[in-house]
């Protein structure tokens, strides 16, 4: 019985170190609690000086596509941020 008593309490231990590294790490990333993780992706999607990126005619806010976005939107914002050469093309 202590056998598995000894394990118990020295996987409580563990956990409880887990947990210390957790709010460490969080400490260090600045996302000490979950009101600040949110308002930081807040702070991500709805920054206002965001540059808007125009592809094609179409031009789209960051913050405003999302999963339900039209397929066009998303292309646009994808594309936005890969630019190709335009010194360089096929043979």
């Amino acid at each position: 019985m202590d056998n598995i008593e000894d394990k118990y309490k020295a996987a409580l231990a563990h956990i409880e170190e887990l947990k210390l590294e957790v709010t460490r790490l969080r400490g260090l990333m600045g996302l000490l609690d979950n009101d600040n993780i949110i308002s930081t992706n807040e702070q991500i999607t709805s920054n206002p000086t965001s540059p808007k990126k125009e592809n094609k005619g179409i031009t789209v806010a960051e913050s405003t596509v999302h999963q339900y976005s039209t397929v066009e939107d998303k292309l646009a914002l994808y594309k936005s941020y890969f630019r190709g050469r335009d010194d360089v093309y096929p043979v």
